[in-house]
């Protein structure tokens, strides 16, 4: 009997074709907790959004793992990164902006979590001073990697001015001379950022609750301030930079990602 329960499990656990794809079946092929799986515009194959949102696809049998983008020819529309859009929304109101180190006072907010030690945060940073109408409001926290960017995260938010000590940090400057303070800031944001699913660095949410994951340039990052404005996508109100055509695939994000999530 209990041979044949054991049996029977294992039958069970077995895709089989024509049947729905199993969260559990995936999970165990691929070795990565999944939040949902759900049928993809293409017949037959699955979407697979994991628990730091990414998205890959399975086929029904549970056998072949695609990783890519599905692009929609007929409507010029990557359908993967409009999906990736949709899951990363996030209740801006959750965000507790108090908390941050904020620089600017236009009307769009954005939160903006980075690593003092990270290349791509840097690389950021001098972008998101080309932007103009927002109010930056900044989570700085250390990375698995980035055991000194701990050092300068606490220095940061203790400085008597936060923002030029970021500014300095973003720089490549140690801040040797500033001082530590007591304070569970950092611990906060970096648990804030757990919360919200960020898995990666630079990560910026902006109020609509839209997420950007990674480094963008100014322009790119301008149109989604200008969306939120109600103001044309194309218009930015400093010099525009050289760029792609818009309907130009978006380059892939440049990321900073935890060694252990």
């Amino acid at each position: 009997m209990r041979y044949f329960t054991v049996l029977l499990l294992i039958v069970l656990l077995i895709p089989v074709p024509g049947m729905a794809l199993e969260k559990e079946v995936v999970e165990r092929s691929i070795q990565t907790p999944v939040r949902s799986v759900s049928p993809s515009p293409i017949e037959g194959l699955y979407e697979v959004v994991t628990q730091d949102n990414r998205i890959v696809y399975m086929d029904k049998t549970g056998r072949y793992l695609v990783v890519g983008s599905i692009l929609d020819i007929e409507n010029r529309a990557n359908v993967t990164d409009q999906r990736v859009d949709e899951i990363t929304i996030v209740d801006f109101e959750n965000i507790p902006l108090s908390e941050a180190v904020r620089e600017g006072d236009g009307n769009v907010k954005i939160a903006v979590f980075d690593d003092p030690d990270c290349p791509f945060c840097r690389k950021m940073h001098k972008e998101l001073k080309e932007l103009t109408d927002v109010s930056l409001y900044y989570f700085v926290f250390n990375l698995p990697g980035h055991p000194e960017a701990y050092d300068k995260s606490v220095k940061i938010v203790c400085a008597d001015d936060p923002v030029a000590a970021l500014n300095r940090a973003m720089e490549g400057d140690p801040l040797d001379d500033l001082k530590r303070c007591e304070t569970e800031q950092v611990e906060r944001n970096k648990s804030l950022s757990l919360r919200i699913g960020v898995q990666a660095t630079p990560y910026l949410i902006f109020e609509s609750g839209k997420a950007v994951r990674g480094y963008r340039k100014a322009s790119e990052l301008q149109k989604h301030v200008n969306e939120i404005l109600g103001l044309p996508m194309g218009t930015v109100d400093t010099e525009p930079e050289d760029e792609n055509p818009e309907d130009a695939p978006a380059p892939e994000a440049e990321t900073e990602t935890p060694a252990n999530p």
